[in-house]
C-alpha cells in the first residue's frame, strides 16, 4: 500500500510541471539553467547583460551617428566575448548580437540617407558653402538653398 502511494505521488509530480519537488525530473535542470543565466557573480552573465544593453542603446543612438556605431560594436563584441568556452551563447548575448546588428544596419542606412544628397550634388554644395563663407549670402539664404538642393527644387 505504501508503494502504490509513492507511485501515485510521482505520477502527480510528472503531470504538474509547477510542482518543484525534488522528485520531479526537471527540478535540477530548470534550477541550474535559471541560476546559470541570472548569476550576477558570473562574469559571462554580466558581460552578456552589458552586451544586451549596449546593443539596445545603439538603436536610439543611431541618430547621433558616431555613438550608435560605438554602441553597436560594443554590444556585438561583448556578446561574443561573453560566450567564453561555453557551447552556446547566453540568451542575453543573443539579444545583444541581434540589437547590435540592427543598430549597425540602422546606422548605415541613416548615414547613407544623410550622405546621398551631399554625394550626388557635391558641386552645388561647394558653391553654396563658398558663397556663404565669402559673405555673399546670409545664413537664412544659405539654409534655404541647402534645403532646395536636398528637396531637389533648385533650378538647374
Amino acid at each position: 500500500m505504501d508503494s502504490s502511494n509513492n507511485n501515485n505521488n510521482s505520477n502527480n509530480n510528472n503531470n504538474n510541471p509547477w510542482n518543484n519537488n525534488q522528485d520531479n525530473d526537471n527540478y535540477f535542470y530548470n534550477n541550474y539553467n535559471y541560476n546559470r543565466l541570472h548569476d550576477p557573480a558570473d562574469p559571462h552573465v554580466m558581460m552578456a547583460g552589458s552586451a544586451q544593453m549596449a546593443g539596445l542603446l545603439s538603436l536610439p543612438l543611431a541618430i547621433t551617428g558616431f555613438f550608435g556605431f560605438i554602441a553597436s560594436g560594443l554590444g556585438i563584441i561583448l556578446a561574443i566575448l561573453s560566450k567564453g568556452e561555453q557551447k552556446s551563447f547566453l540568451p542575453q548575448a543573443k539579444k545583444g548580437i541581434t540589437y547590435g546588428i540592427l543598430g549597425l544596419v540602422f546606422n548605415i542606412g541613416l548615414m547613407g540617407y544623410m550622405m546621398y544628397p551631399v554625394l550626388t550634388h557635391a558641386d552645388e554644395y561647394i558653391s553654396i558653402v563658398n558663397e556663404y563663407s565669402n559673405g555673399d549670402i546670409s545664413t537664412m539664404e544659405f539654409m534655404d538653398e541647402l534645403t532646395e538642393i536636398v528637396n531637389g527644387t533648385q533650378d538647374q
